[in-house]
């Protein structure tokens, strides 16, 4: 597994090690939407183009997840897989982020309900070399 979740009183508290930032960013996508439904039963029937930009990477995770779940809460949109295009320094500065969700309409008898996600917060957060060579974000989640 990729993405792991770690002890914490009374949040979800997220650590994801991947070989790139961009596979990273797509893995904590998955364990975001692993604490509200079974990503495993939700299909590729829709597709949603994101395009971010932020002042540092943090920011940017922070925005990513942000969106994830606002797409989720406004939309009704289940992510079955994220696909990072692009993730680059800007050229005036921060990073830029070009992104495709896929999914499809959620269903809770059919993709579960577990948990819901209030927000992403910057608590515990931070964005690492791992030890494998990799990238290790870790993050919390409010529930």
């Amino acid at each position: 597994m990729v993405y792991e979740f770690l002890d914490h009183k009374s949040d979800v508290y997220v650590r994801v090690v991947a070989p790139s930032i961009s596979r990273a960013f797509e893995e904590a996508a998955l364990a975001t939407f692993a604490v509200m439904l079974e990503p495993p039963s939700v299909r590729c029937k829709k597709t949603i183009d994101l395009k971010l930009e932020a002042t540092d990477l943090e920011q940017l995770l922070y925005m990513w997840v942000d969106r994830l779940l606002y797409h989720f809460d406004a939309d009704g949109f289940a992510l079955a897989r994220a696909e990072v295009r692009s993730l680059r320094r800007a050229p005036a500065g921060g990073f830029r982020l070009s992104a495709r969700l896929h999914g499809e309409d959620y269903d809770p008898e059919s993709h579960g309900q577990k948990v819901g996600v209030k927000a992403m917060t910057y608590s515990l957060m931070s964005i690492s070399r791992a030890p494998s060579g990799g990238v290790e974000l870790r993050f919390v989640l409010d529930i």
